[in-house]
């Protein structure tokens, strides 16, 4: 497995390694968009919750690259999701830009897919239907498979069409065309 990020100097026992934590520290967009869409397909809910806070400007590294959620009441590990006190006081916040909230917003939406008020998963489904990447197809079939809403199902093959339009696979293309 691999593992994703620091506890007190030593690599914490989550499904991701600590290179994922460096990519999102240090990384170029290209590596960053790859690390966050990882979290997305097999990362754990502490790990939804690091991905939420970088999309909401929340997410903080330390000088000793530990990944903190920073809110106006409190400091947490973003991997363990713990209080720390004190806070530290060497933080610098992860930055963002487009490209990467754009990624953000399609993992955070394919997390949703799985949410049990039908209206977040429609929501979900909307913003992934604004350019999911085809790394989250089996995410999206798997969501197709089990969801009842007949106009989250509805939106969720036009978000299935959109990537499979793209495919190098004529077979897949055909298919989205008549997805489409």
């Amino acid at each position: 497995t691999i593992g994703f990020g620091f506890v007190s100097g030593e690599a914490a026992v989550y499904a991701y390694s600590p290179e994922i934590a460096e990519v999102l520290i240090i990384g170029d967009i290209n590596q960053k968009i790859i690390a966050i869409q990882t979290l997305a397909l097999t990362g754990t809910a502490n790990d939804h919750e690091a991905l939420r806070a970088m999309d909401q400007g929340a997410l903080y590294v330390t000088g000793g690259a530990r990944l903190v959620i920073m809110t106006d009441t409190e400091a947490r590990d973003a991997m363990s999701l713990e209080p720390i006190e004190p806070p530290p006081s060497d933080l610098e916040k992860v930055t963002i830009n487009n490209r990467l909230r754009n990624a953000l917003g399609s993992a955070l939406a394919s997390r949703d897919l799985s949410a049990p008020d039908p209206k977040v998963r429609l929501e979900a489904a909307k913003r992934l239907d604004e350019g999911a990447p085809v790394t989250f197809l089996p995410l999206i079939v798997q969501a197709l498979s089990q969801e009842k809403d007949s106009k989250i199902k509805e939106t969720l093959l036009l978000v299935q069409g959109g990537i499979e339009i793209k495919s190098l696979d004529a077979a897949r293309r055909l298919d989205a065309v008549r997805i489409l």
